[in-house]
């Protein structure tokens, strides 16, 4: 079976945080909304080319940049299953709202969030009201628990950030430290992970 992981295009949040319009809910630029066209022709050109036509499962993120993204990809490619799923949404990041307010209202947890990303245990640490990495790594894997996924089938997973770097490291059996390491995924990025064999078994 093979997963792709994806990346919504650029947002507002991207390139100027406003603390008035909740994340969910901020849009995409222009220049998003045409990076999120080409995921999609990628993602057609993709499972066009599989010899047999794949059973495909689209699972995205609730927020308004993710269902333009997911919806470009329904217009392109026959999904079996399609899925909001607020269980892959971006990390909560509580009260922040960008890096110049959290660390003027906030400076002891700013200074809490530099020295946790210098000395790479950024997994660990939590915003103020919001989650850490690790908490995104408790809800991911009862996601992936939730997959009913066929041998040949091709799950599309339209998400964010810090959730698709976690995705990876539990789909690609990594330490913790593949998170800290890990580069930024780009907006529109597209990761491809193929697996013989997958099961997770999560009892709460």
């Amino acid at each position: 079976m093979k997963f792709i992981l994806i990346r919504h295009g650029e947002c507002t949040h991207n390139i100027e945080k406003d603390e008035h319009i909740p994340t969910a809910l901020c849009s995409l630029t222009e220049k998003g909304k045409q990076q999120s066209i080409i995921a999609a022709e990628n993602i057609k050109k993709i499972v066009d080319g599989h010899s047999k036509t794949p059973e495909v499962s689209l699972y995205y993120s609730p927020y308004e940049r993710t269902k333009f993204l997911a919806n470009e990809i329904t217009k392109r490619v026959k999904c079996n299953h399609i899925f909001e799923e607020p269980l892959v949404s971006e990390i909560q990041c509580g009260k922040f709202f960008s890096v110049e307010q959290y660390k003027k209202d906030f400076p002891q947890e700013y200074m809490a969030l530099k020295n946790a990303k210098e000395a790479k245990v950024r997994f660990w640490y939590r915003y103020k009201d919001g989650e850490s990495p690790f908490d995104v790594y408790v809800r991911v894997c009862i996601f992936l628990s939730k997959l009913n996924v066929s041998a040949d089938g091709l799950t599309i997973i339209v998400s964010h950030q810090i959730t698709l770097r976690i995705l990876s490291l539990i789909l690609l059996n990594k330490s913790i430290n593949y998170f800290e390491e890990s580069k930024k995924i780009a907006n529109g990025e597209i990761i491809m992970i193929k697996k013989e064999n997958f099961s997770m078994d999560v009892r709460l």
